[in-house]
């Protein structure tokens, strides 16, 4: 972080940590500070943890699981900029799969491959997975770390979240349904629950229509940039593709059952209690829980450890069966 500002203040130009991945040598961060962009490797795979004699595991989008892993376990991330998720041709999860298995099978003609990713990336891991088993290469494991529930068959309808707000008439007698079953102090302190949440609801309404209002304006900026072919900066553009892009791409998605078997590691969701993993996969399905932690909260540095101990735990089984199968 100190060299990118050092840069930044020398020569004007401010590169991403990515870019130091993507051209790790002194040479290649040179050509990017003179601007002669084509030059740089355009690969997807970005190595973490280049060297072990394990099977790599090749993680989408995040870095989280750095010095998290064995140090003899391979680790490489899987990510392109959101400037090129962006463009028209990566506008399903079908296209950006393939668009990383050909980056994947350049890198490492021959599996078995492992493969893992969190929520939007999960799901791409997964049609990753399938993408690969049709070509005929081994997949040995695969690790999704709480992903949408759009992962799920469309038939199991789940498809897109339930809403809560019904009519004001049906959510009153669920109200006095309630009640009936309290005692008169829970009856009390329900109903003075209910009145303060009465009293907040139009400072929620107003601060909820303002940011709408917001989000609109910065996704016209975005649109804006794009329509004019001008790249977005980092931040905004990755805002953008997740409050747009990501969301219109898993609206239309319908996932096929993948042939193979998966891990899900989920966070602490209600959302995710009742619902029939199995229906993911035609293999076997193993779901793990990581309690009391939250979906957004689960790449936070707090957390990382808790859900990271289930993937080397994970990737451990793997490689102690290939030594007892004498691969």
């Amino acid at each position: 972080v100190r060299l990118i500002a050092e840069i930044k203040k020398t020569t004007g130009k401010y590169l991403s940590v990515m870019d130091f991945f993507n051209s790790p040598t002194i040479e290649e961060i040179a050509v990017l500070i003179n601007g002669q962009e084509g030059t740089a490797s355009d690969s997807s795979v970005i190595p973490l943890q280049p060297h072990g004699p394990k099977v790599a595991l090749f993680w989408l989008n995040d870095t989280s699981l750095v010095n998290q892993l064995d140090h003899d376990q391979p680790l490489f991330l899987l990510k392109r900029t959101y400037h090129d998720l962006l463009h028209s041709n990566n506008s399903s999860i079908e296209s950006i799969a393939e668009l990383f298995v050909r980056d994947l099978l350049v890198f490492q003609p021959e599996g078995p491959y492992m493969l893992g990713g969190y929520c939007f990336w999960g799901i791409v891991a997964i049609e990753m997975a399938r993408q690969l088993v049709e070509m005929g290469h081994e997949v040995s494991k695969l690790i999704v770390l709480d992903p949408s529930l759009r992962c799920l068959p469309v038939n199991n309808s789940c498809a897109a979240a339930e809403k809560r707000d019904g009519p004001q008439e049906s959510r009153m007698i669920y109200h006095l349904r309630h009640l009936k079953q309290l005692r008169f102090r829970e009856k009390t302190a329900y109903i003075l629950k209910k009145i303060y949440n009465l009293i907040q609801w139009p400072v929620h309404t107003v601060n909820r229509k303002l940011a709408g209002q917001i989000r609109k304006l910065k996704n016209m900026t975005c649109r804006a940039y794009l329509s004019l072919g001008y790249k977005m900066p980092h931040e905004m553009a990755k805002s953008y593709y997740y409050s747009v892009n990501a969301k219109r791409i898993l609206d239309k998605h319908r996932a096929p059952v993948y042939p193979g078997s998966i891990i899900i590691i989920n966070s602490d969701n209600d959302n995710y209690a009742d619902k029939n993993w199995s229906m993911i996969a035609d293999g076997e399905v193993l779901v793990h829980e990581v309690p009391g932690v939250e979906h957004l909260n689960m790449l936070r540095e707090s957390n990382i450890g808790k859900w990271s101990k289930l993937v080397k735990a994970c990737l451990f089984e793997t490689q102690a069966h290939k030594l007892d199968s004498g691969e």
